[in-house]
């Protein structure tokens, strides 16, 4: 057996080794990211076109990202690659709890005062919109969804 005085040796070693690690890790901590960058694939987006031109309907895509970024004024862009539309698409997009609505490319400044910036974007596809350059199903166009995030 330990006794009484081997248990609070241990207990003080153990006590001692929390706050060091304490301090050893809030002053090694990195500097939060001030631009961060995302792609989003939008899946199988000819077949459901097509398919949305054949039944008369809109198709829909829907993501959300977080991210832990430095606070402040934020540029958030977001873009779609890969799609031509005749009618614009509309993009819904809430950023933090800002929500906006969009056809086309969309840029915004946002001020934030935490350090998590998430975003939830839904884009809806009207069926008059193709995807560009994809005159057969052989050929394999990426369509993708951009999303930047900066510190102004």
């Amino acid at each position: 057996m330990i006794g009484i005085k081997g248990f609070i040796i241990v207990l003080l070693i153990c006590i001692s080794f929390f706050f060091i690690g304490s301090f050893v890790g809030a002053t090694i901590s990195t500097p939060l990211p001030d631009h961060l960058k995302g792609t989003f694939p939008l899946l199988h987006t000819d077949v459901l076109l097509d398919l949305a031109r054949e039944v008369k309907s809109n198709v829909s895509y829907s993501f959300t990202v977080s991210w832990v970024m430095r606070p402040g004024l934020t540029n958030v862009t977001i873009i779609v690659h890969g799609i031509y539309c005749y009618k614009p698409y509309t993009m819904l997009i809430c950023i933090n709890d800002k929500c906006f609505k969009s056809n086309g490319t969309f840029s915004t400044l946002i001020d934030r005062e935490e350090p998590i910036i998430y975003i939830s974007v839904q884009i809806l596809f009207s069926s008059k919109c193709v995807v560009r350059g994809s005159s057969s199903p052989s050929q394999n166009v990426k369509t993708y969804v951009e999303v930047e995030a900066s510190i102004v």
